[in-house]
């Protein structure tokens, strides 16, 4: 395995050992999330990178900015602890790749799946309860959903979970009136 794999393994397990110590698994995965969502914005996550490798910043600059991300992101105290510890080691470039993993091993090991969810209009909590429900009726497991509202579908929503697709969208329709007629 080479270094850099190694050493994301070996971070994102040792998360994921202490969030299951602490019984805060799933709070640490919504972190993750919004770890993953911070570090989608490249150039801000790259900039935070080399201010905190930067042998010119002192260590006390280098906490209050790593508290004012947990702040920001609204991180639980174990995620902020895990982050200074990845930075204090000069590992924080690999923290979007070290919270991708996290999420494959937590999903591995708690037998939760993750669904994505899109819909044309944000659904109500109520829908979205009942559609979780629904969903781990189905694949008898628990199931983590992501929503994210997409116009293109017209009305309806399409599902995403463990490699199938429920596609009820009107897009959707349209695709398999369209296929039907070639």
């Amino acid at each position: 395995m080479p270094l850099d794999r190694e050493i994301i393994r070996n971070y994102s397990d040792a998360l994921l050992r202490a969030a299951l110590a602490e019984d805060c698994a799933d709070r640490v995965a919504r972190d993750a999330d919004a770890l993953l969502s911070f570090s989608a914005e490249e150039e801000l996550f790259r900039l935070s990178g080399h201010f905190l490798r930067s042998s010119r910043v002192l260590p006390a600059p280098k906490r209050a900015m790593l508290n004012d991300l947990a702040s920001l992101l609204d991180l639980c105290p174990l995620t902020g602890r895990w982050l200074a510890l990845a930075a204090r080691h000069n590992r924080f470039t690999l923290v979007g790749e070290m919270v991708q993993d996290f999420m494959v091993i937590y999903r591995e090991r708690t037998g939760h799946l993750l669904a994505t969810v899109r819909s044309a209009q944000p659904l109500s909590p109520e829908q979205l309860t009942a559609l979780k429900q629904a969903l781990e009726t189905r694949l008898e497991a628990g199931v983590r959903m992501d929503e994210l509202v997409d116009p293109s579908l017209i009305a309806g929503i399409r599902v995403e979970v463990a490699g199938m697709v429920w596609d009820s969208s009107v897009a959707g329709a349209l695709r398999r009136v369209s296929f039907n007629f070639r």
